[in-house]
């Protein structure tokens, strides 16, 4: 029993499935400092939750299909973080299994949803509609987004949708007046997420290099199979300075506090990334630690823009 309960941890990948939440504690920061009289903290409460089962049923529904486009069972270097689980290609669990439970993290993120769209906020029916639709299609047939170079786009767009998702829960438009009145609110969710989705997508491209060899042979086409690893190496550092100036104008624009500066301390992390890619892009269980020194910068690069929206 408890060797299958591992197993479902390890399904679900922890690291990755708490990176939903970040954008939604922005954007609900956003809503208590424009709409403090409207926060609810039990609302606030399900949206965290609702955030979660979507990315679970992503990352199951990722892993199944994976396995079953052979991309995951042809990857002969797969590390902990990378290639899929493992799970399905061992035996470990059985792919009806976990495309069932990807199938019921959906349907109780969707019950989530419609009970917020009919008890706080109408509008949360379009994010709920587009982020259940990303999320599942993003390797499930038809549209299999991450197969047809739209993987990172859409990971770079869940964060300031999911941040705007979070406002309008907290602070409901019910007219085209009320939207319009709401812009400044819009717009601070949408900055103020956007350092961490163009630092996330940098933490994305890290992850697409030891699959490199299994996603080109599956026909899977992200950035790195299609511009190559070195020049991938460049996109890495390009998402990185997008990162830093989004935050720097974020702060001159009023958007973030000048605390959040602070979050470039964790720049070095990243440079230390960069480097770690350059030596070892061919080298993919020499990555493993960096890609684990990545996303701990991300979370606490993350955490510092939070806490000083928190805190101002």
């Amino acid at each position: 029993m408890l060797s299958r309960m591992g197993a479902w941890v390890r399904e679900f990948r922890l690291v990755f499935l708490l990176f939903g939440v970040l954008p939604v504690i922005i954007g609900s920061l956003v809503a208590c400092d424009y709409y403090p009289q409207q926060f609810s903290l039990a609302y606030f409460f399900v949206s965290l939750v609702a955030i979660v089962l979507l990315h679970a049923g992503t990352i199951a529904f990722n892993d199944y299909f994976d396995y079953r486009s052979g991309a995951d069972v042809i990857n002969r270097e797969r590390t902990p973080f990378t290639g899929g689980t493992g799970l399905l290609v061992d035996g470990t669990l059985k792919p009806s299994h976990v495309l069932g439970a990807g199938s019921l993290c959906f349907a109780l993120c969707i019950a989530l949803g419609m009970f917020i769209v009919f008890t706080r906020s109408p509008a949360v029916f379009l994010f709920g509609v587009v982020g259940v639709g990303l999320g599942s299609l993003y390797t499930a047939p038809p549209l299999r987004l991450a197969y047809r170079l739209l993987g990172e786009i859409t990971w770079f767009l869940s964060f300031p949708m999911a941040a705007l998702g979070a406002l309008v829960v907290q602070a409901p438009p019910f007219s085209a007046g009320d939207v319009l009145a709401m812009q400044p609110a819009l717009a601070s969710a949408v900055v103020a997420a956007m350092p961490v989705a163009f630092l996330a997508t940098a933490g994305f491209v890290v992850l697409e290099f030891p699959d490199y060899d299994a996603d080109r042979a599956s026909g899977k086409v992200g950035a790195t199979v299609l511009i190559g690893k070195k020049a991938s190496i460049f996109l890495f550092a390009a998402f990185c300075v997008l990162s830093i100036a989004c935050l720097a104008g974020a702060v001159a624009l009023g958007f973030l506090p000048v605390t959040a500066l602070a979050a470039l301390l964790l720049l070095p992390a990243m440079v230390w990334v960069g480097t770690g890619l350059a030596r070892f892009h061919e080298r993919p269980v020499r990555l493993v630690p960096y890609i684990v020194g990545g996303a701990i910068a991300i979370y606490l690069f993350s955490l510092v823009i939070i806490g000083s929206m928190a805190f101002k």
